[in-house]
């Protein structure tokens, strides 16, 4: 099959991945659905099927030099393979809580101080136990997108679960959009960057699929840094605005608002002096502190929100490494695996935000420093977000996007980029259509060993594999230049 194909093909299986969801994902509570044995074999196929497409357009693209008609088949892929998600039933139970969450805006009550609960009935009984009682941790737009979304369905849950997938969509085009444009900038291989994130099973089963919040902010947070990409103080304002509007989806976004102003000594045609470097942090902040407090105020939510985001998250998983010192710690102890959230827990995760905070700002540092460098800045980014993702309270598998979607602008060696190409193998396979995660499960070990195997020999480089050098194809310009 040529490379070209490769995206129809995608966009086929995924086709009947998304018929197959309507008998094994996480459907209404009073569905039964009949024929789950052929849905879960269609759906597995599927996705074996969906993930070898992309293994396969990533060898084709790690065997070339990169050029315009690479990128463009790279861009397809991600857009065609993602769209018939759209019609899919939830993979997962984030639609049904988002939904939830924006019924109980409705009713008038404070999201940040009560959970979906608070408001009984069809949208309610949707929402998992786990996060039933448990306050919004997300930002007030995407709150009061939540609450339009259940105002428009109508009284009901799986019409607005279904509204509330299409910002995932459009944070995918933003995405495609800011990738190609910091590429064209920095002079990596766009094709090599869409593909790791952009067009990975994992954007496309569980980001859009799933229909996470998590890639509008992305979205939103990526245009931002290819606008500060552009010269001029007024690129610095308008990014760090942008970006804001995406930590007002949901909080990691903050991180892409404090590298605009390293991404942006990068990508001017000035020196990085100490004195443009203080400009350009007044001028992000100024920027960020207004679009904050204006769309906070507009909205009418409040900063509740920020209180939420912390160490008091009761899912315990070992994909957060301070979860995995406490779950190693109780099993050294002879405790077992800690089911629910205790002091050594708490204690776990407060060092790791700890470690994380220290982390981060020794990143951004770093790249102000190495401003000079060119494409340095994206790459610590990208270091950045993987950090806030493991070293989280609570991760989940699609975290890792916000590291992978901006990774491949930066990675120059084949063994590190095969290494972040296991990730998107493991993770889509890790978790079960209906949100079941098998990370605590026996079956895990054999997941992460089949998923590294299968991409070593999918990636595996040829005697004359070229290097991964920038397209010698200059991309598309950034609008307005």
């Amino acid at each position: 099959m040529s490379a070209r194909a490769l995206p129809v093909a995608a966009g086929a299986v995924a086709a009947l991945m998304a018929g197959a969801s309507w008998s094994i994902a996480a459907l209404p509570v009073a569905w039964h659905p009949e024929h789950r044995t052929l849905g879960t074999v269609v759906y597995y196929v599927g996705l074996a099927l969906l993930g070898g497409s992309w293994l396969v357009l990533g060898r084709t693209l790690l065997t070339s030099t990169g050029s315009a008609a690479s990128r463009r088949v790279a861009h397809r892929f991600a857009l065609i393979a993602a769209a018939p998600m759209l019609a899919a039933a939830p993979f997962g139970r984030d639609l049904w809580a988002y939904a939830a969450q924006g019924h109980l805006v409705g009713t008038g009550r404070d999201p940040y101080h009560h959970g979906p609960a608070a408001a009984p009935g069809r949208f309610a009984d949707e929402v998992s136990a786990r996060w039933l009682h448990s306050p919004s941790p997300y930002g007030p737009l995407w709150l009061r997108f939540s609450q339009f979304a259940a105002w428009a369905s109508h009284g009901h849950p799986i019409v607005a679960a279904l509204v509330l997938r299409a910002p995932a969509y459009i944070g995918l085009l933003l995405c495609c959009w800011a990738v190609g444009a910091l590429a064209a900038r920095f002079g990596a291989r766009a094709d090599v960057a869409l593909w790791l994130g952009s067009a990975s099973p994992l954007m496309t089963v569980l980001g859009v699929g799933g229909g996470h919040n998590d890639l509008v902010m992305l979205g939103l947070a990526l245009a931002g840094l290819a606008l500060a990409a552009r010269p001029g103080w007024s690129a610095v304002a308008g990014a760090a605005a942008l970006a804001s509007a995406g930590a007002l989806i949901k909080s990691p976004a903050a991180i892409v608002v404090a590298f605009i102003v390293p991404v942006w000594l990068a990508a001017g045609r000035e020196p990085p002096t100490v004195r443009r470097a203080g400009g350009a942090v007044a001028t992000a902040l100024a920027a960020a502190v207004a679009t904050l407090s204006a769309l906070t105020g507009l909205t009418g939510l409040g900063f509740g929100w920020v209180t939420k985001v912390n160490s008091d998250a009761q899912w315990v998983s070992w994909l957060s490494l301070p979860s995995a010192a406490a779950i190693f710690g109780k099993w050294v102890s002879g405790e077992g695996h800690p089911r629910r959230l205790d002091d050594t827990v708490r204690v776990c995760r407060t060092v790791g935000e700890l470690i994380a905070v220290v982390a981060l700002a020794l990143l951004w540092l770093l790249a102000v420093r190495r401003a000079r460098e060119r494409g340095t800045a994206v790459g610590l980014l990208a270091l950045a977000l993987g950090v806030a993702a493991v070293l989280g309270p609570s991760v989940q598998p699609w975290y890792y996007l916000w590291a992978l979607t901006v990774a491949g602008l930066a990675v120059r060696d084949r063994r590190a980029l095969l290494a972040l190409a296991a990730v998107p193998v493991v993770f889509t396979v890790m978790i079960t259509p209906s949100g079941k995660g098998w990370e605590s499960d026996w079956r895990a070990p054999l997941v992460v060993l089949g998923g590294v195997v299968v991409t070593a020999l999918a990636l595996r480089p040829g005697r004359r594999s070229p290097p991964l050098a920038p397209e010698p194809v200059a991309a598309p310009p950034l609008p307005g230049r």
